[in-house]
């Protein structure tokens, strides 16, 4: 979605390897997950992720998704996305919750 609508914030924080392409373990632990949800604005924001089964062949990124794949269905992830209100949604719901689509503006 980043890119499509000004009203859609995009994040990368959640992610496995350093700039340089180095194992960062760190990065995709819950603490990690729940620190970069606390810190999201209020509105709508894609949370980039790559979950996954650890089986994607030709990637630098395979022992990363699996370890992905397990925070997000950590159980203290899904506590704090409800503590701090965060709805999680599909793509098919985000026209209701633009202003833009609320107000009848189009957006491309």
């Amino acid at each position: 979605m980043r890119g499509c609508n000004s009203e859609i914030r995009y994040c990368g924080h959640f992610y496995g390897q350093t700039a340089e392409g180095l194992p960062y373990a760190k990065g995709i632990t819950s603490d990690a997950l729940i620190e970069t949800l606390f810190q999201l604005p209020t509105g709508v924001t894609e949370l980039a992720c790559h979950p996954g089964d650890g089986q994607v062949p030709n990637t630098t990124y395979r022992d990363e998704r699996a370890r992905e794949a397990k925070t997000l269905c950590d159980p203290r992830v899904r506590s704090a996305l409800i503590e701090m209100g965060i709805e999680l949604c599909g793509f098919t719901t985000l026209p209701g919750l633009l202003v833009s689509a609320q107000t009848g503006s189009a957006t491309r």
